[in-house]
């Protein structure tokens, strides 16, 4: 299992995630310091969204969020590499890949 921390003090935000393994699932925490618009999705190698986990206004706190591994429609992705994308205020701020 890998955990790694991406964190911006500055800004107010740091993300988490936690691959178990990613034939499973991929876990990913956040905490934000104030109320921040967050965007998180998964892409696959053609940059294509295949889900959109997270597109809202959250307040101050902990989140954790978990991916399936599957697309938007349901069905279970193809194996591959995917990237997670997380986005503050619509600027991307981190990007993970995994496999």
């Amino acid at each position: 299992m890998k955990n790694d921390w991406c964190t911006n003090p500055q800004n107010g935000w740091a993300l988490q995630y936690i691959q178990n393994p990613a034939n499973e699932r991929v876990a990913f925490r956040y905490d934000l310091s104030r109320s921040f618009q967050v965007k998180l999705q998964i892409i696959n190698k053609d940059k294509e969204v295949v889900r959109l986990l997270v597109d809202e206004l959250q307040p101050a706190g902990a989140f954790m969020v978990t991916w399936a591994l599957r697309n938007d429609k349901g069905d279970r992705v193809k194996n591959g590499f995917y990237r997670a994308q997380f986005f503050i205020h619509g600027t991307l701020n981190v990007k993970v890949t995994f496999r």
